[in-house]
């Protein structure tokens, strides 16, 4: 909810500069300022969050503080699609190039 809210505002700025590109029109917007603190607040305890899931997901599984938080955020997202993770598996497993999937979802 906090990054919709965020990224509603960022939007509405974005559209701003986009119907009158003269910066030091748009700068002199009312409340524009702190629109721009409060995004970046909203911004710092987003990425703190994401961080303490991140760092949760990986003290689950230890492999996966050989990813960047990029990397692991991919891989968390492909849960559905399981092939989708093979470019991480040399990161994760050492001497292990590439999973095997059957056609019953199972692997070898």
């Amino acid at each position: 909810r906090a990054f919709t809210d965020a990224d509603a505002i960022w939007r509405g700025i974005m559209l701003m500069v986009e119907k009158n590109p003269e910066i030091a029109i748009v700068t002199d917007s009312e409340g524009l300022l702190d629109d721009l603190k409060a995004m970046n607040e909203a911004f710092t305890v987003i990425e703190r969050s994401l961080n303490a899931y991140l760092d949760s997901k990986k003290l689950a599984f230890p492999r996966f503080f050989f990813l960047s938080n990029d990397e692991l955020i991919e891989i968390l997202s492909e849960t559905k699609e399981p092939l989708n993770v093979q470019p991480f598996v040399k990161k994760c497993f050492e001497a292990v190039k590439e999973l095997v999937f059957s056609e019953d979802g199972g692997g070898t």
